[in-house]
Formats: structure tokens, C-alpha cells, sequence
């Protein structure tokens, strides 16, 4: 075992990673390490302040509360390694590769990562805090609880990356590539997505309130449980999106294709609806009160249990459109309701049964 207070050069640490040597408290900072080969090492409480790792080879090498601070690691590689609690504050990572590493509770802010290498990264409740991770490629990467204030992610691949939690308020995103992405419970709010494609990025739970989407591709997108009030939303492509549960309060989706889209359970209170093309989509128990649907094509939309008080269907469609116990006082239907059906007489007293029994069912009792 190497301890602290030994020295070294690269040859003679060279010699003893490949004998296996494990690292503890040994200081290497400042040295010219470019282009050894280090594959498989230990590291612990190791320092590397400021050396030349420039195109280094630490292949599935462990870090342990290592520090890399300011030191030079561009064109290295460190696929599969392991850090825990080490730092890489300020180090030049450029284009290394950085692919399924592991790394948890590491400092990265203001490293540059720009054009490295992360497919299939797993980073942890990592600080990339103005970090510069322009053009990188992080597909099916996963940042779980890290933070990225101010990070630059610009021209970044982010197809089918998991950014759990992330805050990307402050989060330079300009072309950045969003396909499958998931965005679970992360916060976007007041960010501009307008002309983006997003087709399929999950936005689970997350915080869009006031972002703007236009014209953006949203074809099966999911932002069940998402905050989307005051977004703007006007000529989305969202053919079989998800808005289950959402908060849709006052968004603007006019002339926008929605085609199968899912409401189910959502807010969409003040909602503009006008123009759109939103033929059998599902609205059970969605709450429209002062929404407008005006000029748009309905056919075979279902609002079952709905509530449309106040709202406007002027000009709509709604030709099968299923209204079944839905409350509308005060709404504008066409003439005729355009051929719309209403209560379902058998389907209603089967709902009236359960809604009386149900509390019996769930609690074991006899119904």
C-alpha cells in the first residue's frame, strides 16, 4: 500500500498499479502523468491538484475522496470507473470518455466537459455548477439530484438522458437534443422550448409553469402530474400526448393537434382549446370550467365526468362526442350538440353503485 508523504514518477507509478498497489493519501499533484497507463488503480485521499492526466488511461479505476482539482484530463479515459466524493473542480475534462462511469457526491463546478464522452454515465447528487458541457454526448446518461446552476448544456445530446430533479432554470439548453428524454420532477419554469423536438421527453411531475412550447413536437410526450400553467402551447404537434393530472390552468393551446391526446383528471380551467384537433381524446373527470373549444374538431372526444361549466364549444365538432355526466352549466354547445351523445343511463347507475359501496369494497367490508 502507497501512503501519504511518497513520491513518485509515472513510470514508477505505472509499475505499481500494474502489481496491484492501492493508493491511499499519496500526493501526485503537479505531475506529468499524460498518457499513462493507470487502468484498473485504487485511489484514495489521493491528490492530483493541477497534474497532466492529458489522455490517460484509467479504465475502470476507483477514486475515492480523490482531488483533481484544476488538473488536466482532456482525451482521457475513464470508462466504467468509480468516484466517490472527489473533486474535479475546475479540471479540463474535454473530450474524454467518460462512458457508464459511476460517480457519486463528486465536485465537478466549472470542470470542462465539453465534447467528453457520457453515454450511459451514472452521475449521483454531483455539483456541476457552471460547468461547460457543450456538445457532450450523454445519451441514456443519468443525473440523479445533481445541480447545474448556470452549466452550460448547449448543443448537448440529452436523447433518452435522465435528469431527475435537475433545476435547469439557469441551464444553458440552446440545440440541445431532447429525445426521450426524462425530465421527472425537474424545473423548467419559464424556459423557451418554441420549434423544439421533444418527441417522447417525459416531464413527469415536473415544474414548466410559463414555458413556452410553440410549434414545438410533442408527439407522446408525458407531463403527467406536470405544472403547466400559464404555458404557451399554441400549434403544438401532440398527437397521443399525456396530461393526466396536469395543471393546465389558463395554458394556451390554440391550433395546436392533440390528437388523442390524455386529459384524465387534469386542471384545465381557462384553457384555450380553440382550433384544435382533439378527435378522441379522453377528458374523464378533468376539470374545464371557462375553457374554450372553439372551431375545434371533437369527434369522438370523451368528457365523462367532466366538469365544462362555463365552458365554449362554439363552432366545435363534436359529432360522438361523448358527454356522459358531465356538469356544464353555462356552456356554449353548438346547435344540437353537433351530434354529441349524452348520459350513458346503464353506465351511470353502475358508477352511482360504486361511488355508494366503494368505501365498503376497499375496506373489506360487505357490500
Amino acid at each position: 500500500m502507497c501512503r501519504a508523504g511518497v513520491t513518485m514518477d509515472k513510470g514508477e507509478l505505472e509499475r505499481r498499479v500494474r502489481e496491484g498497489e492501492f493508493f491511499d493519501g499519496a500526493d501526485l499533484g503537479g505531475l506529468d502523468l499524460s498518457g499513462a497507463d493507470l487502468r484498473g488503480a485504487c485511489f484514495a485521499n489521493t491528490s492530483f491538484r493541477s497534474a497532466n492526466l492529458a489522455r490517460v488511461n484509467l479504465r475502470e479505476a476507483t477514486l475515492s475522496r480523490c482531488d483533481l482539482a484544476n488538473a488536466t484530463l482532456e482525451g482521457a479515459r475513464l470508462r466504467h470507473g468509480v468516484a466517490l466524493g472527489t473533486r474535479f473542480t475546475m479540471a479540463k475534462l474535454g473530450r474524454a470518455e467518460l462512458c457508464a462511469v459511476n460517480w457519486s457526491e463528486c465536485d465537478l463546478t466549472a470542470a470542462d466537459l465539453a465534447g467528453a464522452e457520457l453515454v450511459l454515465a451514472n452521475l449521483t447528487k454531483c455539483c456541476l455548477d457552471e460547468a461547460v458541457v457543450t456538445g457532450a454526448d450523454l445519451d441514456r446518461a443519468s443525473l440523479f439530484e445533481c445541480t447545474l446552476k448556470g452549466a452550460d448544456l448547449s448543443a448537448t445530446n440529452l436523447r433518452r438522458t435522465v435528469l431527475f430533479r435537475a433545476d435547469l432554470r439557469s441551464v444553458a439548453l440552446e440545440g440541445a437534443r431532447f429525445e426521450s428524454t426524462v425530465l421527472t420532477e425537474a424545473n423548467l419554469a419559464g424556459r423557451s422550448f418554441a420549434g423544439a423536438d421533444l418527441l417522447m421527453t417525459q416531464f413527469i411531475d415536473a415544474n414548466v409553469e410559463g414555458c413556452g412550447f410553440e410549434r414545438a413536437r410533442l408527439i407522446q410526450a408525458n407531463f403527467k402530474g406536470a405544472n403547466l400553467k400559464g404555458a404557451r402551447m399554441a400549434g403544438v404537434e401532440a398527437k397521443n400526448a399525456v396530461f393526466i393530472k396536469a395543471r393546465l390552468e389558463g395554458v394556451d393551446f390554440r391550433a395546436s393537434n392533440l390528437f388523442q391526446a390524455l386529459f384524465v383528471d387534469g386542471g384545465a380551467s381557462g384553457a384555450c382549446f380553440d382550433g384544435c384537433n382533439l378527435e378522441q381524446s379522453i377528458w374523464h373527470g378533468a376539470q374545464c370550467a371557462g375553457a374554450t373549444f372553439r372551431g375545434s374538431s371533437l369527434t369522438y372526444a370523451d368528457f365523462s365526468n367532466a366538469s365544462l361549466e362555463q365552458a365554449d364549444f362554439s363552432g366545435a365538432s363534436m359529432f360522438r362526442a361523448r358527454l356522459h355526466r358531465v356538469k356544464d352549466d353555462g356552456a356554449k354547445y353548438p346547435f344540437g350538440r353537433a351530434g354529441a351523445l349524452g348520459d350513458d343511463v346503464d353506465l351511470a347507475e353502475a358508477e352511482l353503485w360504486w361511488e355508494k359501496h366503494r368505501k365498503l369494497w376497499k375496506g373489506g367490508g360487505d357490500a
